[in-house]
């Protein structure tokens, strides 16, 4: 099908080309597919959002967060804050008390700033990464560029959703879908403006190559023949 042919020619950028790649779908049920998939190949992908089902073979945020160098350090910070904040309770008003919230705004800047650190180290360092198109605007990912962007259900995603993504710095674009679908728009002033048209037609409406999948293995062809008369 459409998705396995999308993470088969990522795997290939995986093996052949340096760069990040960015993987999107119009739904978090679509990202979870992908990942398993790319679990299958033994590609680890980083998971953003909030994924439709809880994977074991998933790889998400807070799990690469904790294998980066200073995630010790985070765990200590914490730590101390949480003692001071004890304390800070304990502690009747007045110089000892001012000298503690001091003490707990320096650590929880701390933490942030440190938190901060980590999440963009670890998104930088992500050879794949997986999220819903809508997502890719995060600020997570502003300063982060991406070589690559495989876009699947491309023809479910509105435009402006899509655009994200591939506006974010990418070599080379692949868009997978139906083109017998169109994102789901009920506004007619939105419809009359274009929004419900995807963007395979608009970008092959533009001379971009498009290329179409003949041959499908989900069914028997009899099974596949059977609707088209009746």
């Amino acid at each position: 099908g459409k998705t396995c042919l999308l993470v088969l020619i990522v795997a290939q950028w995986v093996a052949c080309f340096n760069g990040n790649i960015l993987v999107t779908a119009d739904s978090e049920k679509a990202v979870d597919s992908i990942m398993a998939l790319l679990h299958e190949l033994g590609i680890e992908a980083l998971r953003l959002g909030i994924p439709a089902e809880i994977s074991g073979g998933a790889q998400y945020l807070q799990t690469h967060m904790s294998k980066h160098p200073k995630h010790s350090m985070l765990r200590v910070l914490d730590t101390q804050l949480k003692n001071s904040r004890l304390d800070l309770q304990k502690a009747a008003q007045g110089h000892v008390s001012q000298n503690l919230q001091q003490t707990c705004r320096k650590l929880f800047a701390q933490i942030q700033d440190l938190h901060a650190e980590i999440t963009k180290d670890t998104i930088a360092n992500a050879r794949v990464l997986c999220t819903v198109a809508s997502n890719t605007g995060s600020p997570k990912l502003s300063d982060v560029p991406f070589a690559f962007v495989a876009a699947d259900e491309a023809t479910s995603t509105l435009e402006p959703e899509l655009l994200i993504p591939i506006c974010k710095g990418s070599l080379q674009v692949l868009c997978v879908g139906d083109p017998a679908r169109s994102p789901l728009v009920h506004s007619d002033a939105a419809r009359a403006l274009g929004l419900h048209t995807h963007t395979l037609s608009r970008l092959q409406s533009k001379g971009a190559v498009v290329h179409k999948l003949v041959h499908q293995h989900r069914m028997h062809d009899a099974i596949v023949h059977y609707p088209s008369i009746t």
